[in-house]
Parts: structure tokens; C-alpha cells; sequence
């Protein structure tokens, strides 16, 4: 056996002692949390809180128990110290096998040869102590103190089902005599798909899953003529007679409902009203967790694109999948491509909630620059017509950088303006911007953000010069003056440009044409061999760019000096000073402000003819046709509710008297105010499920003294919180104290205070 086998089998026995440590922390752990399990269970504590508590503690309780051992610590030398320790045959030279045999001397050099005849000589005997039978022995002491806890619990719970269906029977008999009911089961079937097994359910709080099997089990205590199950005071649904004083029926619910038992022998008795709480099955939820619903990537950026998605349902989902659309192109030659995309992990979409993932190659999806790709996730839950739910559309976009704004030659056309530009406000927010947070920049920062301003509006002018008809980018230099820029709201631009009438020879135009000014200047030539055309005279010029616009002259005069401090502000921020060019880009805002203004349309405004007055019907003072919609509305909605109010009015007065036998009308009232309720509750039946109880009671007199109180006071303040808020507000006014009662009042306060 040489040195490295030696050393080899080391390495194998510390490996085989780390993981002896952690069966006998998961054995232990796992023992005492079956046996924590079986205890929560068994304090009435549910079965969802119950486990994950149960979780919690097994994981504390293994962490603990690997600190305990010190499991880090075991290495090849902790491996040698321990033989050494417990086999003294080892002559404790086991430690010279982790050394190198050149860095020995020659008698350690003999002492490490023999104590690798040792170790082979006694290897199947040499083992490290650990406690794993014990652990086991722990472990299945455990399980059995559990399962003979759980077998207990069990036999609790058929007596506690045994109790509720009693105590259904009796919450239904109080207030009844023969015939009586004995039994009532109600037994709840929820849906295959949901995975929740058959339970039963109390009578005063049924609760089931959507398109679960509702099962009412009733024994009577004597024979009955028939038994129905009313919903919320209008369906019906009568009982299948099984044998003798026994029925039984079985329905679904789409929607939360209100029954009542109804039963006949001599005449026909109800029970008190019950809810059925129907749980919606939702569709599932669906949430991008790690990519902004816009991500715009360049061409050298990494192609493919990590999703994570969060997937949520009430029960199961069934399926999922990414719907992809790949946009190439642009303008009346876009095309559109749609994939679906599968998840990669986990390649099988099941469960109640997954955390699901896949990567988006957009080259294998074809993106190219330029080409945006839209997509979507679509899940489906396990429902038998499955529920269908998707995200928002998101958004990935490959910019193109090969398009540029290319720059003209004289005589060629080019296009010059981007899709978008930013406004001349939005330019002085930046340069704002940019010089407070100066000294934060490195000076290549402020200088690239300096020069990507100029640009902006340099943009922003070649967008202005389109207006002004100019086709070309003319060189730098100042076209107007800045004393003419100054002077713009000063000069009389109606003088300067346009036709004055009001002149002494305003009606001897005729005689003296030739005095008349042209407005177009022309250029005076001193050439003699040039020759004059003859309709220079008489022939307007628009080939100047300054004339092809629909702008009168003053807007093109403002456009023009708008145009020529852009140059300016353009300069300064190309130079690295955005300090100086403010100035210039506050007079262009302005500017700009002022065109807008001057460019406005103004249309007459009309008033309104009324229709001709009859003279039949003037100073006659007859309103009677005359009717206000707003009265008129309010009186038909109270007038919808005049039996509720009238109840409450009723309960408010019986309040005075500590039991009440109301008569045949008042009963009368009740009855239709009970109706009024029933038919306010077809959204939500169970929202005034204890007013219709009280008032039930009421009419069928089945209250005592005690109760009268409680009961009209619940009932009244359910029939207060059917009406509108509008007439609630209204009763409120009419229920307000006399003004010299509130002034009495208030005079009492203050002299309290004093």
C-alpha cells in the first residue's frame, strides 16, 4: 500500500464521518418535527399553520444540531489527531502521512513507511465513533409517539362531527316546536381539479369552493309532508324523501347565496336565514420579476435576455408559455412574425406557485437592428374550463446606430430631422441641469453632455429653418443683428411691412403709381452689359427662401432672429460654456412664445338664440309646466325606498316598548320593506343577510322579551344601511335640532369653558 493510497483512504474516511454527522442531524430533526407536527395538530392549531411550523422548527433543529457537531472541522488532520487518539497501535505518527517525504528526516522518513504497514495491515478496523444507531432509534421512537397521537386526534374529530351535525339540528330547532329537525349533514364536495378532499360544513357558515357538490342530509323527528331549500327568498329546491322522516338533496352554487329549510306537516314553517359562501376560483397571477416593461438594447450589447416570471393560482396552473411577436422593419413595409416560447426551467409547468425562467436568444428569434420584440406570458389554471390570465405586453427593442443624420453638400437633398427633437424648454432644463452638477462631472462627462446639448439644438434650428423655407444648411454667422434681435418688440412691423391708407394721396394712388414702393427690394447692378429683363418691373420673385412661407412678415421676422440666437446658444455650448448660453435660449423660449401666440386663429364666438317666446303665455305666472328634473328624481327615489324608510320609522317607535306585537299592517309594512331588501341584495345577497333575519323574526314573531331590543336595533340599522346615502343625508337634515336648541347649546359650552 503505498503513500498515496493511504492518503486517499484518509480523505474517504473524513468524508464518510461528515456525512454520518449529517444523517444522524436530519434523522433527529426529522423525528421531532413529525413529533412537533402531531402536537400543533393535536392543540386544534390548522393544518397550514401546523406545517409550516412544522417546517421551521426541523430546519432550526438540524442547523443547531450541525453547529453542534462541528461538522466544519472535520478535515484529513481532525481524522488523524482521532486515530491517534483511539487506536495507540498507530504509535501517534499518523500525521506523518499528510507530509511530504522529501521535507522528513530519514527516522521520520521510517517512522512514516511503518505506519502505512499499520494502516494496512488494520484498515477495516480503524473507524471514527458516531451515534447513528441511535439516531434511528430516536427517529422511530418519534414516528410512533406521532402516529398514536394522530389515531387520537382522529377519533376526536368524528366526535366533533358527530357534535357540529348535532348543533346544526339544534341552531335550526330553537325556535320550533314538533315537527322538529333531528340531523342536518351538510357534506361539501369540492372539484377533482382543486385537490381538496370532501369535508363537512356548519350550518351557519357553508363555504365552499366554486363548482363544488353541496350535499343537505335532514332526519325530521316525525313524517313530513315535504322539505324545500329556499334561496335568498326567491328559488326553491324541494328535498328527495330517502325513507322515512329522512331528505336529502345535492346542487351547486354559482354565487354567494342565503337559504332557509322549509318543512310541511300541518302548515309550513321556516328556519332562520344561512349563508353560502361560494370561493371564486381567480385566475392565476402572472408578475415579470427582473425586466422594466421597455428595454432598448444596442447591437453590442449580450443577445440573449433572461425572463423570470412569478406564477401564481389558486390551486394549479396547468400551463404557460411566452407569445412572442418579432417586428422587423418600418413604415408600410413593417412585418410581424409570433412564436411561442416554452419555459426552460421548470420544463413542466404544475403547481400553485412557480418560479419560472427561460433565456431569449434574439438572434435565434431573428432580431436584427432596428427590430422590436413584443411579447407576453399566457398561463392557464387546472380548471375544468381553465381560467385564463396573461402580463402586460413587454417591450425589447435593438436600437439601429447605423442610421446617422447625414451631413449635405450644396445641391443635395438630405433628411435632416430625427423622428423626435426636444423642445427649446426642455434644453434649458438640461443646461440647468448640467452646470449644478458641474463639479460632480469629470471634464469629459461635461464636455460630452455640453456638446450633445449643441446638437439638441442645433436639431431643434434645422427644425425652425423648415418653416422659414430653408432647404439648406447655411454657414455660421449672424444673419441679424443682436441690435435688430433688441428692437423686435419696439419697431411697428405693420409699418415696416405693410401698406399704409390713411395718407394724404390715399385717393390719387392712380396718378402717382410711380411713386408707389414695391416691396420686394431688388438689387441695383452698375454692369452695362448686363441687360434689364422688362418684367423686372412688374414680376414678384419667390424663389428666395425668405419669402416661400405662409408666415406674414412680422412671425418671419421673430422666426428669423429666433433662428440666428440658436446659432449663438449652438456656439456657446459647442465651446463647453452652457453658463453663457442660457441667456440666448431665454430669448429664444421667448421668441418662440410669441410666434406661437401671433400664429393663434381666432373664430366669433356665437351665443344662443332662444326659441321664440309665445305671446299667449307671457306675464300669465302659469309654472305648471315648468318641472325640475332634480326634484323630480329625488321624489321617485324615495319613493322607491318609502316602505324601508317607513319600517325604520316603525322599529324606532317599538324601541319604546319592551315587547311589541305588531299588528296585521305593520306586519304588512315589514314584510314589503323585507322584500324592498331582498331584491337591493341580488348583487350580493349576504350584505343585508342580518336585517332580512331580523325582520323575519319579527314577522313570525319568534323572539323573546330579551331579544326584542338587540333585534330591532340590528334590524334598524341594517334597514339604514340599505338606503342611499342621498336619502340617508335627507333624513338626517329632517332629524336636526331647532336653531335655539343648538344656540342654547352652545351658550352652555362656551360657559363651560369659561
Amino acid at each position: 500500500m503505498t503513500l498515496e493510497n493511504v492518503r486517499y483512504w484518509l480523505n474517504q474516511l473524513s468524508a464518510r464521518q461528515k456525512l454520518v454527522l449529517l444523517l444522524q442531524s436530519l434523522m433527529k430533526g426529522t423525528g421531532f418535527g413529525v413529533l412537533f407536527f402531531a402536537l400543533t395538530q393535536a392543540s386544534a392549531v390548522s393544518f397550514t399553520l401546523s406545517l409550516v411550523l412544522t417546517i421551521v422548527f426541523t430546519i432550526m433543529f438540524v442547523v443547531v444540531s450541525l453547529l453542534l457537531s462541528k461538522i466544519w472541522v472535520i478535515n484529513n488532520n481532525f481524522v488523524s489527531r482521532s486515530l491517534n487518539q483511539l487506536y495507540p497501535q498507530l504509535q501517534n505518527s499518523t500525521d506523518l502521512i499528510l507530509c511530504e517525504t522529501q521535507n522528513l528526516s530519514t527516522l521520520q522518513q521510517i517512522q512514516q513507511f511503518r505506519v502505512i504497514e499499520l494502516i494496512a495491515t488494520h484498515r477495516d478496523s480503524l473507524k471514527l465513533p458516531n451515534d447513528l444507531l441511535k439516531s434511528a432509534g430516536l427517529f422511530f421512537l418519534c414516528l410512533l409517539s406521532a402516529f398514536l397521537l394522530m389515531r387520537n386526534q382522529n377519533s376526536h374529530g368524528n366526535d366533533f362531527i358527530t357534535r357540529l351535525e348535532e348543533n346544526n339540528a339544534d341552531q335550526v330547532n330553537a325556535s320550533f316546536t314538533i315537527p322538529t329537525i333531528e340531523t342536518i349533514k351538510i357534506n361539501i364536495t369540492p372539484p377533482a381539479y382543486t385537490q381538496i378532499k370532501p369535508y363537512s360544513s356548519p350550518l351557519n357558515n357553508v363555504s365552499v369552493p366554486e363548482g363544488s357538490i353541496i350535499n343537505f342530509w335532514l332526519r325530521f323527528n316525525q313524517s313530513i309532508e315535504s322539505a324545500s331549500l329556499i334561496f335568498s327568498g326567491k328559488d326553491s329546491l324541494h328535498l328527495k324523501s330517502i325513507e322515512n322522516q329522512v331528505f336529502e338533496i345535492s346542487f351547486t352554487m354559482k354565487q354567494d347565496a342565503y337559504f332557509q329549510l322549509a318543512w310541511k306537516s300541518k302548515s309550513w314553517q321556516q328556519s332562520d336565514l344561512y349563508p353560502i359562501r361560494v370561493v371564486k376560483d381567480n385566475s392565476p397571477v402572472l408578475n415579470i420579476t427582473n425586466l422594466q416593461q421597455f428595454t432598448e438594447l444596442t447591437w453590442e450589447d449580450s443577445p440573449q435576455v433572461m425572463l423570470r416570471a412569478n406564477l401564481q393560482d389558486d390551486y394549479s396552473i396547468s400551463k404557460a408559455q411566452i407569445i412572442a411577436t418579432v417586428s422587423k422593419g418600418s413604415g408600410e413595409s413593417v412585418k410581424f412574425r409570433e412564436e411561442k416560447i416554452n419555459f426552460t426551467s421548470p420544463t413542466s409547468i404544475h403547481g400553485k406557485n412557480i418560479a419560472a425562467e427561460t433565456l431569449l436568444n434574439l438572434k435565434k428569434l431573428g432580431l436584427e437592428p432596428g427590430d422590436e420584440l413584443y411579447f407576453y406570458i399566457e398561463a392557464f389554471d387546472n380548471k375544468t374550463t381553465p381560467n385564463r390570465s396573461r402580463t402586460d405586453t413587454y417591450f425589447i427593442a435593438v436600437q439601429d446606430t447605423s442610421e446617422m443624420i447625414t451631413s449635405t453638400e450644396e445641391g443635395l437633398g438630405v433628411d435632416l430631422m430625427p423622428e423626435y427633437f426636444r423642445s427649446q424648454r426642455q434644453i434649458i432644463i438640461d443646461t440647468k441641469k448640467l452646470i449644478r452638477n458641474k463639479k460632480g462631472l469629470s471634464v469629459a462627462d461635461f464636455k460630452t453632455t455640453s456638446n450633445e446639448l449643441g446638437y439638441d439644438q442645433k436639431v431643434l434650428r434645422l427644425r425652425y429653418s423648415e418653416f422659414m423655407g430653408e432647404e439648406f444648411v447655411s454657414g455660421i454667422g449672424p444673419q441679424v443683428s443682436q441690435e435688430d434681435i433688441g428692437a423686435i418688440e419696439d419697431q411697428d412691423v405693420t409699418k415696416e411691412f405693410g401698406h399704409v391708407h390713411d395718407s394724404e394721396n390715399e385717393h390719387n394712388l392712380v396718378e402717382h403709381k410711380h411713386e408707389e414702393e414695391h416691396n420686394h427690394k431688388h438689387e441695383e447692378t452698375n454692369d452695362p452689359d448686363k441687360k434689364l429683363s422688362p418684367l423686372e418691373e412688374f414680376v414678384h420673385a419667390h424663389d428666395d427662401a425668405e419669402e416661400a412661407t405662409f408666415y406674414i412678415q412680422s412671425v418671419k421676422a421673430k422666426l428669423r432672429a429666433a433662428l440666428t440666437l440658436m446659432w449663438d446658444a449652438e456656439l456657446q455650448l459647442r465651446l463647453f460654456e452652457p453658463a453663457k448660453s442660457l441667456p440666448y435660449q431665454y430669448k429664444i423660449l421667448k421668441l418662440l412664445k410669441e410666434i406661437s401666440n401671433d400664429s393663434r386663429i381666432y373664430v366669433h364666438r356665437t351665443g344662443f338664440d332662444p326659441p321664440p317666446i309665445k305671446e299667449d303665455k307671457r306675464y300669465i305666472a302659469d309654472l305648471s309646466e315648468v318641472i325640475n328634473p332634480t326634484k323630480q328624481s329625488n321624489s321617485l327615489e324615495q319613493d322607491k325606498y318609502k316602505a324601508i324608510q317607513q319600517a325604520i320609522t316603525l322599529l324606532q317607535a317599538s324601541k319604546s316598548i319592551a315587547t311589541k306585537t305588531f299588528t296585521t299592517k305593520e306586519i304588512q309594512l315589514l314584510q314589503v320593506a323585507g322584500n324592498q331588501m331582498a331584491a337591493l341584495s341580488k348583487d350580493d345577497p349576504i350584505q343585508f343577510l342580518e336585517g332580512l333575519k331580523g325582520l323575519s323574526k319579527l314577522v313570525n314573531g319568534n323572539y323573546t322579551k330579551d331579544e326584542f331590543i338587540a333585534i330591532v336595533s340590528a334590524t334598524e340599522k341594517a334597514l339604514w344601511e340599505a338606503l342611499p346615502n342621498s336619502i340617508q343625508k335627507s333624513s338626517q337634515k329632517q332629524l336636526t335640532q331647532h336653531s335655539l336648541d343648538s344656540d342654547f347649546i352652545k351658550a352652555l359650552e362656551y360657559q363651560e369653558n369659561d
